[in-house]
């Protein structure tokens, strides 16, 4: 817990609540101008993930249930015992820092989902027919031009080239053969 806010009476606690938007609300339901019940509806109306945390003198099973329908997280009976509260407090902030982690690891993981899209978008302009010159091996891009195999590929993907020569053609270099074989054959 890093700020504490106080009020008076229901009414000033919403109005705080408005103000600050804390993790965790303890309220009283005996309070002047606005009862605590009414204060937590009006809150949870205005953020569902909030905590809240009763104390009440009433052990009527009416306060309970009306407390459950609003959404209360925790019910302490007076007199309050510190120990308890201070438990009541713990689970509540452990609620809010699991609710925020299970929030970041989704937004982590919609941003994966973009990257992973975009990242097969970029595939997919490599799939398909590619028109390549049968002498010279150039591609024809979607705009009717022609570039070289390598400029093409390196502009749609990210691979980069190393050069080197095959089994064939190093045989070809090293028998003194430096004709290029332009068909393939």
């Amino acid at each position: 817990v890093r700020v504490l806010y106080e009020a008076e009476n229901g009414m000033q606690g919403l109005e705080v609540f408005r103000e600050h938007r804390p993790d965790v609300v303890v309220t009283d339901i005996n309070m002047p101008v606005m009862n605590g019940l009414d204060m937590a509806r009006a809150i949870k109306a205005l953020s569902r993930q909030t905590q809240i945390i009763v104390t009440t003198a009433y052990s009527d099973t009416d306060y309970l249930m009306q407390a459950i329908e609003i959404g209360v997280d925790r019910y302490v009976i007076k007199p309050v015992d510190q120990q308890k509260l201070m438990e009541a407090l713990r689970e509540c902030v452990k609620v809010t820092f699991l609710e925020r982690e299970v929030q970041r690891h989704q937004e982590e993981r919609e941003k994966l989902i973009v990257n992973l899209r975009s990242a097969m978008a970029q595939v997919k302009q490599l799939n398909g027919l590619l028109p390549i010159c049968a002498c010279c091996k150039k591609i024809r891009d979607d705009k009717g031009n022609w570039t070289q195999l390598e400029s093409y590929i390196r502009k749609h993907s990210q691979a980069e080239f190393t050069h080197s020569y095959c089994p064939d053609c190093a045989q070809q270099m090293l028998s003194g053969g430096n004709q290029k074989n332009v068909d393939g054959v």
